[in-house]
């Protein structure tokens, strides 16, 4: 019986150790936005989940010293300082980013445009010549810029889960302030995503569902005011209130956001017509419009 007792203790305190554990750490970062990272986990994984969770936060500040625009000597800055003056090698990250950015571009006719805030107000997309064989980009027009707020939270946000699914934790979760990514699953099944009600309170939901390996991506003024441009007219743009895109990946996610946001109504068309996503818009009264079948579940 004493041998019986100390097995069944040893069984329960095993069972313990190996029973799923959510962890959380956040930081503050990409300016002034707070970054959390979940994960779950068996709890004796403790030491390994944090390690985990440090690497994905290097992650992200070794991306943003490359891809900022806000910081002076970023690989993006450089890049603007050879506008006009021919090819210009950079790093494997951005040229993803550009390739990406394109990609947006043309699907939404234009109206996301990373070079929306260049002097010259002909400059388009179609200046920003890339080749990814040679790692080399060229800014055809001089003055160019490019503003890549609106897609470089959600690539770097897939940065970060692709480190975290290297270190085999393939049940995580990274929010970055209206861009995030779930793979896997949380302790009660797919993860839990709300959609914030933009004429409401922080934190009340027009809806909340449950998602598993996909990404949403939100774009909208209620927060921080107008600050959405249209890239032809150079004009805040209002027609809604928010644009919440669901995709595999959060950087075509947060670049779809941006813009659907841009193209106002026409969006419901244009994002309909591409094929994987799913989207929720708001006008600016209120009223709700659900694209693809995992938003239906939001109104069920």
């Amino acid at each position: 019986m004493k041998y019986f007792l100390l097995l069944t203790l040893f069984l329960f305190i095993s069972s313990a150790d190996a029973a799923p554990q959510r962890f959380l750490r956040q930081q503050i970062m990409m300016g002034d936005v707070p970054v959390t990272i979940k994960i779950v986990a068996e709890s004796s994984q403790k030491d390994q989940v944090y390690q985990a969770m440090e690497e994905a936060f290097d992650e992200e500040r070794r991306l943003e010293k490359q891809l900022s625009e806000f910081q002076p000597e970023s690989e993006l800055n450089r890049l603007h300082r050879q506008a006009g003056k021919g090819a210009t090698s950079v790093g494997a990250d951005l040229i993803r980013l550009l390739l990406l950015s394109q990609k947006v571009s043309e699907l939404t006719q234009g109206a996301f445009d990373i070079t929306f805030a260049s002097k010259d107000r002909s400059t388009s997309y179609r200046d920003i010549e890339i080749d990814s064989a040679e790692n080399k980009v060229t800014l055809k027009k001089k003055r160019t810029w490019l503003g890549v707020s609106g897609i470089a939270k959600g690539y770097i946000i897939d940065r970060m889960i692709d480190v975290l699914h290297r270190r085999n934790f393939p049940n995580a979760l990274v929010n970055g302030g209206g861009d995030l990514r779930a793979t896997g699953v949380d302790l009660q099944g797919a993860w839990k995503i709300g959609i914030q009600d933009p004429g409401a309170p922080r934190g009340e939901k027009v809806c909340n569902l449950r998602l598993s390996n996909l990404a949403v991506s939100t774009s909208g003024a209620y927060e921080r005011g107008p600050h959405i441009v249209n890239p032809k007219t150079k004009e805040p743009v209002h027609y809604w209130r928010s644009v919440s895109v669901f995709a595999e990946e959060a950087g075509f996610a947060d670049g779809l956001a941006t813009g659907g946001f841009v193209m106002g109504p026409a969006a419901i068309t244009t994002l309909s017509q591409i094929q994987g996503i799913g989207a929720v818009l708001i006008d600016s009264q209120g009223k709700v419009t659900t694209l693809g079948a995992i938003t239906a579940a939001c109104f069920q």
